[in-house]
Order: structure tokens, then sequence, then C-alpha cells
């Protein structure tokens, strides 16, 4: 489900940042590989987000964003879990340190 590239680009902040944090890490620390993990897959999911919004505005013309956006809450169930962890991953500090705590086991 997760494309290529955009998990290249995870696996890349993964390796250079899973070691950093660990149960002795402190909020700051937390806050500041957030704050580049943010901002490094920002740059990505614009260029996805807008690859996709010109895709749907070219084959949907009466597409409603809104009803887009309430579906996606209400289908959260049915979203494959992995794609759904990362993207939750984005807003919440602590399911961050939760997501790289779950890649740093896995490795």
């Amino acid at each position: 489900m997760i494309d290529p590239d955009f998990e290249k680009t995870l696996t890349k902040f993964m390796r250079n940042h899973w070691n950093v944090l660990d149960s002795n890490s402190d909020k700051q620390q937390l806050m500041k590989i957030f704050e580049l993990y943010r901002a490094d897959l920002k740059q990505y999911l614009q260029a996805v987000e807008h690859s996709f919004m010109q895709h749907i505005i070219k084959s949907v013309p009466d597409f409603n964003w809104v009803a887009f956006g309430q579906l996606f809450d209400s289908r959260k169930n049915i979203i494959d879990e992995q794609l759904l962890d990362t993207l939750l991953s984005f807003e919440d500090p602590d399911s961050f340190k939760s997501f790289i705590k779950d890649y740093r086991n896995s490795y």
C-alpha cells in the first residue's frame, strides 16, 4: 500500500534517527527529532498530495473534498494499519515516539 519512494524516505529517516530516542530520552530530544521528521517528510508528502489532487481533479470533476475527508475519518478501521500509523505519527509526538520505537524493535 505504501509507495516505494515514500518507504525509502521513511527508512532513510529512521536509519538516521531511530537510535537517538530511547526510554531515557527527554521531551526536548523527542521534539527535536519529531520536527526533523515532519520537515523531511513534509516535502515528499506535498509532492504526493499535489499529484493525487491533480489526478482526482482530472478524473472526477465534481469531487467533494469535504465528503472525502469525512469518509476518510469514518473509515480509519479499513485503512492499512502501517499507513494509518505513519499518517498519525505526523501530528502527535507521542504517536511518533511509539512509531519510532516500533521501528527500532523490528530491526
